[in-house]
């Protein structure tokens, strides 16, 4: 039940006009949406609806769904959250008459000490039938694997929310022009360049070395012969007459 002072101060934040940011608003966006269906389904006769509805707004605040499908999402994950509770005080009462009685068979008037419950609890586990537990642990499991589910559905709409504004649309990708080089190709090609030269100068430094080497023992370079001159058009005698002469 909220004090005097807390619905003071409720009121003096609501005359302020609420979130003016846009952060703000998209965090109580769906504050208006109070526990209303969800409350007439799922609490039963017996239960708090204030209850309930105070479970369902401390989760909100935890999880402040932002989007429609992260509300239905979140709309789940309280009425299961709900109903964990009720199995817990449902498996509470259920052990409680199971050692209640077996003291009473046992003629025991006292409430029981920590030591005496868990060896009725014990007890009762040894005597009973399976078949009288069968229903609970499925309704167990059942409650339980629903309340994991829709969590972890919850969680995964909500990661996959801030995954996609963690992007914005203005720094995606460009393709880059095909004759754009990336600086490691731009550096490959220069130390490629770079060797080939190396291996050039190298080269040329060696047939130097030996051209002087051939030079020193009198060993001058080899021409290749020249080519025969073309025969003059007054020189019509064939060579082989001017041999024979």
């Amino acid at each position: 039940m909220p004090s005097q002072r807390q619905l003071n101060a409720n009121r003096r934040n609501a005359a302020l006009g609420g979130p003016k940011t846009p952060e703000g608003r998209a965090a109580v966006r769906f504050n208006a949406l109070r526990n209303g269906l969800a409350a007439v389904t799922t609490v039963v006769p017996g239960e708090d609806p204030k209850a309930f509805e105070q479970l369902r707004e401390d989760l909100f605040q935890d999880y402040l769904p932002a989007t429609h499908t992260e509300t239905v999402l979140f709309e789940e994950f309280a009425r299961c959250s709900w109903r964990l509770l009720r199995l817990r005080r449902v498996e509470t009462e259920m052990w409680s008459v199971y050692i209640l009685g077996l003291r009473k068979r046992e003629g025991a008037d006292q409430p029981p000490t920590l030591q005496e419950a868990d060896r009725a609890l014990a007890g009762a586990l040894a005597e009973l039938p399976p078949q009288n537990l069968t229903n609970f642990f499925r309704y167990e499991r059942t409650i339980t694997r629903d309340f994991y589910r829709a969590l972890h559905e919850l969680e995964a709409a909500q990661r996959q929310r801030r995954r996609g504004e963690s992007v914005p649309a203005s720094t995606a990708s460009v393709q880059k022009p095909q004759n754009e080089l990336e600086p490691h190709s731009v550096t490959a090609a220069a130390g490629a360049a770079a060797a080939a030269a190396a291996e050039s100068d190298a080269a040329g430094q060696a047939s130097a070395s030996q051209d002087a080497a051939l030079s020193e023992i009198g060993i001058g370079t080899v021409l290749q012969p020249s080519q025969p001159a073309a025969a003059t058009p007054g020189d019509t005698e064939p060579q082989q007459l001017r041999e024979a002469a």
